[in-house]
């Protein structure tokens, strides 16, 4: 990354002019006029062992721990890696630099394909969508193969006490298991001292098929996330989708970020499915591939989350029935979060019955009038058509005087 071309060069400068929006979520402690210094998020440590160059974007992460590249790395790099696009330390080629250039163009405001342009030496006209996509290790399904089911484990606890996000009589989805410390692979690396093992999250096409790509997160004995940060990841997530059934037959897809928040999302009454992206990154038309009905779209409250989430938005508004739910809050907070402050206050039981007996009526922001239906979607539903043939314009889930039933 040292040799840039020209045309990669200007893209920087471009991205360089959002630098805040690039290093989102990097809590900045030391620096001068020219270098910064943080703990490093690809990794979870909590030295500063990340310097950043603020006049070039350059990047280093000194701490043997990370999976880093180890030497100066760019902006483009960084995109890919802290985005969930690539591995930390692959080389962004393929279908990872296609992914990295539309983040791109995403955060420095750029017209579609305007980044591939800017980022893309002569010698490589052919389209990186052309490109074969890797094939997921070996690795994925052996470690899969010996993953244990949930009950009884850290990964439970960490679910159902410490996160709140899945009600403990209820039965685990079979896409999360439990890897015990000792079974974990040496191409991993060594999780933190206090892991007992790591809850294992499955992605696979979004269409549906076999799950060929696997997110660890290390745990410790007690359920919690260990001292240090300890998350890695099998087979090529991006492009994969994490998938929870819902509870409504005839409910709509649920598209989020995380697995957890897709865990939270599948305990609605008026969800059928619940899919996380694995990050911003995956937040594309083909996360909703297969699924005919209504989808709706839960960002995390962040400006990038949001962002992403709108442009999504768009693209699949062109084809089917979509719905933004956009909530203000904390940076990076999410449905995940809401719904452990519910358990929180009210219990388990009482927070429960409220997602499945969810107030099936709904008021137009615009004049007030009541809609009821069978489902809280339904509901939803016949204020869309109310605002569209009554007031000409699109009904906006979080205006002023929207009540969501959802």
């Amino acid at each position: 990354m040292s040799a840039l071309p020209e045309r990669r060069e200007r893209l920087v400068e471009t991205l360089l002019a959002r630098f805040d929006a690039v290093f989102e979520g990097v809590e900045w402690r030391a620096g001068g006029e020219r270098r910064l210094r943080a703990p490093c998020p690809l990794h979870g440590g909590d030295g500063p062992s990340l310097s950043v160059d603020r006049r070039t974007g350059a990047w280093t992460c000194h701490s043997r721990q990370c999976h880093g590249p180890g030497a100066a790395a760019d902006v483009l790099a960084w995109i890919a890696y802290s985005r969930g696009i690539a591995e930390p330390g692959a080389p962004l080629a393929g279908d990872a630099f296609r992914r990295t250039l539309e983040e791109a163009e995403r955060i420095a405001g750029l017209p579609e394909g305007k980044a591939r342009l800017l980022a893309r030496p002569r010698a490589r006209r052919r389209l990186a969508s052309d490109a074969r996509p890797a094939a997921p290790p070996q690795g994925v399904q052996r470690l899969w193969s010996v993953a244990l089911p949930l009950e009884g484990t850290p990964a439970a606890r960490y679910l159902c006490d410490t996160r709140l996000v899945w009600p403990p009589e209820r039965p685990f989805p079979p896409s999360v298991r439990w890897v015990p410390r000792e079974a974990l692979p040496r191409q991993l690396g060594s999780p933190p001292r206090d892991a007992a093992g790591t809850i294992v999250y499955a992605f696979g096409p979004p269409a549906g098929g076999e799950s060929d790509a696997l997110q660890l997160d290390a745990l410790t004995a007690a359920g919690e996330r260990t001292s240090e940060r300890w998350r890695r990841a099998l087979g090529p997530t991006s492009g994969r989708v994490f998938r929870v059934d819902g509870r409504a037959a005839q409910g709509a897809l649920a598209l989020c970020e995380g697995p957890l928040t897709a865990l939270a999302l599948a305990l609605r009454s008026d969800v059928g499915e619940a899919r996380a992206t694995g990050g911003t990154a995956g937040m594309r038309p083909t996360a909703a591939a297969g699924w005919e009905g209504l989808v709706r779209l839960y960002p995390d409250a962040d400006e990038v989350g949001r962002r992403a989430a709108r442009q999504l938005a768009r693209s699949l508004g062109q084809t089917r029935r979509v719905q933004l739910v956009e909530h203000a809050g904390v940076a990076g907070e999410d449905e995940a979060d809401r719904l452990a402050a519910a358990v929180r206050e009210h219990g388990w039981e009482r927070t429960l019955t409220t997602l499945a007996a969810l107030v099936h009526g709904a008021h137009c922001p615009e004049c007030g009038q009541r809609f009821d239906g069978d489902t809280a979607a339904a509901a939803v539903e016949a204020v869309a058509v109310h605002c569209q043939t009554v007031h000409g314009g699109e009904l906006v889930m979080n205006a002023p005087g929207w009540e969501n039933p959802l």
